[in-house]
């Protein structure tokens, strides 16, 4: 059983079989475009492809799982049958830590890892999480593209099978600036259905919360829930108020662009960013600072995210946690 040590509480992988089996048969099968999966910050994207590396590496695939944000080598590399030393020794050979070179050198990095590994015959999926974050919009559109021809390299140079690339994203604006490519395939993850939340809360210590409240405040967001069980101890209140520094500079210029009403009308309803004249910029602004997703991309599990307005999830726009709501209504009340 796969799990997360987080403060001492070792937390089980729950309920993303559906995204798991999409994730095996597209190892199995190879991609011909980049797949570009995005979702809520704190959904598990992370520990869905450190899991789908950790157990599909065992069969006749290489499944490489890269972190771009990664600092330590045994954290930012997994899947891959090299010892640490070997790892730091491709970082140094990169002109730096692996850590820096993960930020400044992914092709290379990459490339590096293939040479190394005996990927003849076998299927090779990479699993690069967040290199849009770790390079900027503009590095990580070109890298994007340089993994799409890597896609068509590696079969010929290094004689490996079917190939996947897979790249992740938390926030909107990646998902605006790579849609507009053709080598691109955008799907949607979103944060845990009920059973599986219900199983993740089980997990805690014992709630202060009923599970509903819980629910309706985090939304099903893994880090969120456990954020608000491990570090606020259930405590709501404290956990909105602190939340409610985080985003009072986003409400001020929010004011300032003269969006307020605008912003309250999307507390209410997330798509009012979508149907409302001038709502582009305070979208912008929302995407960027992870508060709002554009949603309306076909889903991992190929199960649509309802429409649920108590948890902020419109048609086409959603609150990745419903506490953000609470926290921009108080703002926006107090002045």
């Amino acid at each position: 059983m796969f799990e997360v040590n987080a403060l001492g509480y070792r937390l089980r992988f729950v309920d993303r079989e559906a995204e798991v089996e999409v994730l095996r048969g597209w190892v199995e099968r190879g991609s011909p475009v980049v797949e570009f999966v995005y979702g809520p910050e704190g959904c598990g994207k992370s520990t869905l492809l450190r899991y789908v590396a950790k157990t599909l590496s065992r069969g006749g695939s290489v499944v490489v799982y890269v972190d771009a944000l990664e600092r330590d080598p045994s954290r930012a590399v997994v899947g891959v049958d090299l010892p640490r030393g070997e790892l730091v020794e491709i970082g140094r050979a990169l002109g730096g830590p692996l850590g820096a070179a993960l930020a400044s050198g992914l092709s290379r990095l990459v490339e590096a890892i293939a040479s190394r590994l005996r990927v003849s015959g076998r299927n090779l999926a990479l699993l690069i999480d967040d290199p849009i974050k770790a390079l900027g919009l503009e590095r990580g559109d070109a890298y994007v593209k340089w993994l799409y021809e890597f896609i068509y390299k590696i079969p010929g140079e290094y004689g490996a099978g079917r190939v996947l690339a897979l790249v992740t994203a938390s926030e909107g604006l990646s998902r605006r600036m790579l849609s507009r490519h053709t080598y691109l395939h955008t799907s949607l993850i979103w944060n845990l259905p009920r059973q599986g939340f219900a199983e993740l809360l089980e997990q805690l210590p014992q709630p202060g919360v009923g599970e509903e409240e819980a629910w309706l405040v985090t939304g099903g967001n893994p880090r969120a829930l456990i954020d608000l069980a491990l570090r606020y101890g259930w405590n709501v209140e404290r956990w909105v108020r602190d939340l409610q520094y985080r985003l009072a500079e986003v409400v001020r210029r929010a004011r300032l662009e003269g969006f307020e009403r605008l912003l309250a009308e999307a507390l209410e309803d997330p798509d009012a960013l979508w149907y409302t004249g001038g709502a582009e910029k305070l979208a912008h602004l929302l995407e960027a600072e992870n508060l709002v997703l554009y949603k309306h991309s076909p889903a991992l599990a190929g199960a649509e995210i309802s429409e649920d307005k108590s948890l902020g999830i419109g048609r086409y726009y959603a609150w990745q946690i419903p506490a953000y709501r609470d926290a921009i209504q108080r703002l926006l009340e107090n002045n």
